[in-house]
């Protein structure tokens, strides 16, 4: 029986294909950790990337997706009580390009920016709550938005002030809409893993002990 070798190699590369969109999936779905050293080696923050998808994007967007990217620093604060402290975070949505949204990788770039001083206004949900409006920081002619400690607490735990071990549950969804510069609004949704690392590395986390 003859074996039809381009056949086996197509079936192949699909079964490779659907591997890595489900790995893709997968990742999407948890936070990923970076150590950012020094130049001497000393760790200077922990990076947390989580992604997100489209809700509402220019139609010509293809395999392009948001990202919340924290810089936070471990340690212990708060006379111990808090095991982390939060440096920075920013929405990744990038720039539109003739429709089409074109996304920096150079994330260094975004955090040294210089934020818009008059910032506007976002519009987010947290699981299925009422919608609220805030002022956030647009950076880099509207490639992503800043935001800070409390809207962090926000995002993984439903609240403003830092989650208390063991009293309430994780967000399981934010929603967040934004408006770039020539462009009409942006929905995006982060389905969230469990927070428990970033929350105590981010300092979003309050324990009862002292350590």
């Amino acid at each position: 029986m003859r074996i039809n070798s381009g056949s086996i190699f197509g079936e192949a590369i699909k079964i490779i294909i659907s591997l890595l969109l489900c790995a893709g999936v997968a990742r999407s779905q948890e936070w990923t950790r970076v150590e950012v050293s020094g130049a001497q080696g000393g760790r200077q923050y922990t990076e947390f990337t989580l992604q997100g998808k489209f809700l509402k994007a220019p139609s010509e967007t293809t395999e392009v997706f948001p990202l919340i990217v924290l810089r936070c620093q471990p340690g212990r604060y708060s006379s111990g009580h808090l095991h982390g402290k939060f440096l920075a975070a920013v929405l990744h949505v990038g720039t539109v390009l003739d429709g089409a949204i074109v996304r920096n990788e150079i994330r260094e770039e975004l955090f040294s920016a210089i934020p818009d001083p008059d910032s506007y206004y976002v519009e987010f949900s947290v699981d299925e709550g009422e919608p609220k409006s805030e002022h956030w920081d647009s950076i880099l002619d509207y490639q992503g938005v800043g935001f800070g400690s409390q809207e962090l607490n926000n995002i993984l735990w439903g609240q403003i002030s830092p989650h208390k071990e063991g009293v309430n549950p994780p967000a399981k969804k934010f929603v967040i809409t934004v408006q770039q510069n020539r462009t009409g609004k942006i929905i995006m949704q982060f389905d969230m893993p469990d927070p428990t690392v970033v929350s105590e590395l981010c300092g979003c986390t309050y324990f009862k002990e002292k350590n």
